[in-house]
């Protein structure tokens, strides 16, 4: 992890008490923090627990917090909402799935993680976490495997059997080479038998077929958070069979509608009896849903729950909710769905049940769903922009500074840095100039390379920390797609004024003269 800027915010007393109510096992309330600051406070809280979980209302908020976490650590994942439809299909995209199986592998085996959901892409179940580790496959390097029944799991697992492996998900079997591409690596595997002994692991690039590299062992995801064993399988056909006797005997049901059951009815039974399954496995879920769980059931006891505004998040459940029985109401008069199934998604109370099994932390919440033990202020706010201004900035700076302010500036490059750096001291400001990212004391500005897009305000700490968004952020522009024409100039320095300062990509700051 980057340590910028953390050992300082970790020393002050507001964050040593909200440490202090998580060893007590305290649910709190945090106000007066913005995206920046929850962000920052989530990197920091990755000192005191292992693992944390930030709940959003919206999809959109979930990446932002993912891209500005990303910058200060590389232990940030975001879990993205699968694609459901709430009817019998034949095909589905598989690639969220992939990256779900993959995520939900990181939160049980990495050491650290920060992982941002969204309320959407947590409103399904899942298997078990035990269920999952059980269905992971580890093939090693001098072992022994039957063939045909590694051939056999592989499926269950919902790999699909291809001639030649292209993509993540598929497995292909040629004599005593099983090729198989799990969720979990940027390259399939290459598994070659003696007999029924593992003689060579590699892994190999998917275009040239060649060796990557020689590895002693293998682990082979499922494909997807969903996955039922034969008896369960046994229980949903059993369960099926009186919806199916059940609704078939309602007066009510129109021809088409009786039809449309009937059809959906022999559907289930060919795909499942002949062990295919369906694509949108989640419809099957509310037949034997205490078989399953929930994503936040993957987090330990101790993990940290961050609830950005937990009245939001509850809202967006409710009208998810909502949606989904509007359309099920729709389905069931025409008979194509059945009873069972209107329980797909998780209730406000199976969530509620969920978060307070955790020490959660409510951001700017109002205690209107969610009461907590205790409460911690702290007052973050949008740190100000200068457009390229630097004589505006050099004056600021030598204020804050004089009020005790520790000042950290950002910038992409050392050599951005070293020019704002001599710049600043043209106007009288003096800053420290670091290759190494130390943080800043009251009353000084250090100017370091770093990858943060977006600067905040802590006020409390009497800390502020500025990028190239904020000290140039005016003239960075968005490239835009312009057709050339011959003997046509292209003008972009329109909105610039002379004496303004900019940020070239590649050679840093520099002065517009006209």
């Amino acid at each position: 992890m980057n340590r910028i800027l953390f050992d300082q915010f970790q020393r002050t007393e507001k964050f040593k008490k909200i440490c202090s109510n998580y060893n007590k096992e305290k649910s709190q309330l945090i106000q007066g923090l913005n995206e920046e600051g929850l962000a920052y406070l989530a990197c920091n809280l990755l000192d005191t627990s292992d693992k944390i979980l930030i709940l959003t209302s919206s999809e959109a908020k979930s990446k932002k917090y993912e891209e500005i976490i990303r910058a200060y650590t590389e232990h940030s994942e975001r879990l993205q909402p699968k694609e459901f439809i709430l009817y019998n299909v034949d095909a589905l995209s598989k690639d969220v799935e992939y990256k779900r199986a993959n995520l939900l592998n990181n939160i049980l085996n990495k050491r650290k993680c920060i992982v941002t959901a969204s309320i959407n892409s947590i409103i399904t179940r899942v298997m078990s976490k035990d269920r999952f580790k059980e269905s992971i496959i580890e093939l090693k390097y001098g072992d022994s495997y039957d063939l045909n029944e590694l051939r056999s799991n592989l499926i269950k697992l919902k790999y699909e059997r291809v001639d030649a492996i292209e993509g993540v998900g598929q497995f292909s079997v040629r004599g005593g080479i099983i090729d198989i591409f799990s969720p979990s690596e940027a390259n399939p595997f290459r598994v070659e038998f003696f007999d029924d002994e593992v003689d060579s692991i590699r892994l190999i690039d998917l275009k040239t077929q060649r060796s990557v590299k020689n590895i002693k062992s293998a682990k082979i995801l499922p494909c997807s958070d969903i996955l039922f064993k034969k008896e369960e399988i046994k229980i949903i056909l059993s369960e099926i069979e009186k919806d199916y006797d059940k609704q078939s005997q309602n007066q009510s049901l129109s021809k088409e509608a009786f039809k449309n059951l009937k059809n959906l009815y022999k559907s289930y039974q060919d795909k499942l009896m002949g062990g295919m399954g369906i694509e949108n496995a989640d419809l099957l879920i509310p037949f034997i849903k205490e078989s399953f769980s929930n994503i936040i059931d993957y987090f330990e006891d101790d993990s940290i729950l961050l609830l950005d505004e937990p009245e939001r998040i509850f809202e967006e459940l409710n009208d998810l909710n909502e949606s989904f029985q509007l359309k099920y109401t729709e389905l069931f008069e025409r008979g194509e769905i059945f009873s069972n199934q209107s329980e797909v998604y998780i209730s406000e109370h199976e969530l509620l049940t969920k978060i307070s099994k955790k020490p959660f932390i409510s951001i700017n919440g109002k205690e209107k769903i969610i009461k907590t033990d205790d409460s911690v202020h702290m007052l973050f706010k949008e740190a100000p922009s200068y457009y390229g201004k630097i004589e505006e900035l050099s004056k600021d700076l030598n204020r804050l500074k004089y009020k005790g302010y520790k000042v950290d500036i950002i910038l992409s490059t050392y050599e951005s840095c070293r020019k704002l750096y001599n710049l600043l001291n043209d106007y009288e400001c003096t800053t420290t100039l670091s290759k190494d990212t130390n943080a800043a004391e009251s009353g000084q500005v250090v100017i370091a390379p770093g990858e943060l897009t977006k600067g905040f305000e802590y006020y409390d700490n009497k800390l502020l920390v500025l990028t190239e968004n904020e000290v140039l952020g005016s003239v960075k522009r968005k490239s835009r797609k312009t057709k050339k024409r011959k003997g046509a100039a292209i003008e972009i320095f329109t909105d610039l004024k002379v004496g303004d300062y900019v940020v070239h990509e590649h050679h840093g700051i520099g002065q517009y003269i006209g």
